[in-house]
């Protein structure tokens, strides 16, 4: 369980976070207090996956050896597509809306060793069965911080400028990439 009570959970001033977590499991209680700069490397980086899912946030999935086959692939439509300098807004639009669906951004293929370098990114869709008939438009949005952890891993992290990756976003109607996106990590 994660409380913030009146704290400055999750803020952000000067570009430091400052939090304020509890952590309840059985009769054991962790409190973290502090700012993302003073916790250890492996926390901090866990810290800052968990962050956005409070804002409805996921992080994209980086998959490199995948292919769109191993994704779920119910229909949807895939609208306008931006990129705000960390994170990836989708409009979407699919057929339900008695269930919760699953919708991911997925890297996958490898490296495309161009310059910029380029990725296959897909959007996938379990619709989980959904029976409602409903046409269910909504804005969904994805972290780029595991991409950025993936291309340093690739190609390391020199230099002043961040890296530029350019997204080649397959549609999900007819299975071929239809856009481009450029992503400075």
């Amino acid at each position: 369980i994660l409380e913030s009570g009146d704290r400055d959970f999750g803020t952000e001033c000067c570009d430091i976070f400052h939090y304020d977590l509890t952590y309840e499991r059985g009769d054991r209680t962790v409190r973290i207090q502090g700012t993302d700069t003073l916790f250890p490397e492996d926390l901090a980086a866990a810290i800052r996956l968990l962050q956005p899912l409070a804002s409805r946030t996921l992080p994209l999935i980086v998959a490199q050896s995948s292919s769109p086959e191993d994704w779920p692939t119910d229909p949807f439509s895939l609208g306008e597509v931006g990129f705000d300098g960390t994170t990836i807004q989708a409009e979407v639009s699919y057929g339900g809306g008695c269930a919760a669906h699953r919708m991911d951004l997925v890297i996958w293929g490898g490296w495309m060793e161009s310059f910029p370098v380029q990725v296959s990114a897909l959007s996938t869709h379990d619709g989980r069965d959904d029976p409602g008939d409903a046409v269910v438009s909504e804005t969904r949005t994805f972290d780029v911080f595991p991409l950025a952890v993936a291309y340093a891993e690739a190609y390391g992290t020199g230099g002043d400028a961040r890296p530029r990756v350019i997204l080649r976003i397959w549609d999900p109607e007819t299975g071929q990439p239809g856009r481009t996106l450029q992503v400075d990590l």
